[in-house]
């Protein structure tokens, strides 16, 4: 029996029975997006499937294979929010086309907020501007500016760890940025790490020969590690 959406259904492997929701399915690919559950010890039932708890809100899957069908329950929106946020990063133009969005009416939305979070950081309000800038990503998750702009701000508090992540995050998007590539130096240098900052600084020279800024921030960064060693 092919499998439909809204369909629960259980496959057996290394002693446990793996359980998932089918969300949607893709007739081309055949690729199966679904819901995953905990999984059981024991074989589970039909009535078991009311109370399932939730693993992880989506993963794709191939064509699933000696399968078991426990139940149905049709998808409710909460359950494709998986779904979504795995289209956002990955084919946002389906993601337009499934939840009937309007490109337009995203970017509008994601610089909204992008705009609240520049007016809470010029005030001080770190916190707020984080998430105004999250939210700007929460709309558009390709927004390399907004993860730029939180970045910065998580280094206004100190918080340079978490700034990295950002930054290379960033690149993933944008790579040929010195921006992010020269912060991230300098997120090293701030934590004491004069070793990796000379890494990342010497990495963003040859990337980019004709910043001084980071020409300059090398050389320091290499006289710290320098004194650090005697």
């Amino acid at each position: 029996m092919e499998l439909k959406s809204g369909d629960i259904f259980y496959i057996k492997s290394n002693n446990q029975y793996f359980v998932y929701k089918l969300l949607k399915k893709d007739k081309e690919t055949g690729i199966h997006h679904v819901l995953v559950y905990k999984p059981f010890d024991l074989e589970p039932k039909g009535q078991d499937f009311v109370n399932l708890e939730i693993y992880t809100a989506h993963i794709p899957i191939d064509t699933p294979k000696d399968y078991k069908i426990i139940g149905h329950d049709e998808v409710s929106i909460s359950e494709l929010q998986g779904f979504y946020d795995y289209l956002k990063l990955t084919d946002f133009a389906r993601y337009l086309e499934e939840t009937d969005r309007k490109l337009e009416d995203v970017v509008n939305a994601a610089n909204e907020h992008f705009r609240q979070a520049d007016e809470a950081y010029k005030v001080g309000n770190y916190r707020l501007a984080i998430q105004k800038y999250t939210d700007a990503l929460n709309e558009f998750p390709l927004f390399y500016e907004a993860i730029d702009r939180r970045a910065f701000t998580k280094m206004a508090l100190g918080e340079f760890i978490d700034a990295i992540k950002d930054f290379q995050f960033s690149l993933m998007i944008n790579p040929n940025s010195v921006i992010a590539e020269f912060a991230i130096g300098e997120c090293y240098y701030k934590l004491g790490d004069f070793e990796k900052a000379v890494e990342q600084f010497d990495r963003t020279v040859k990337m980019f020969p004709d910043d001084s800024l980071s020409q300059e921030w090398l050389e320091m960064s290499k006289r710290e590690l320098a004194a650090l060693n005697n």
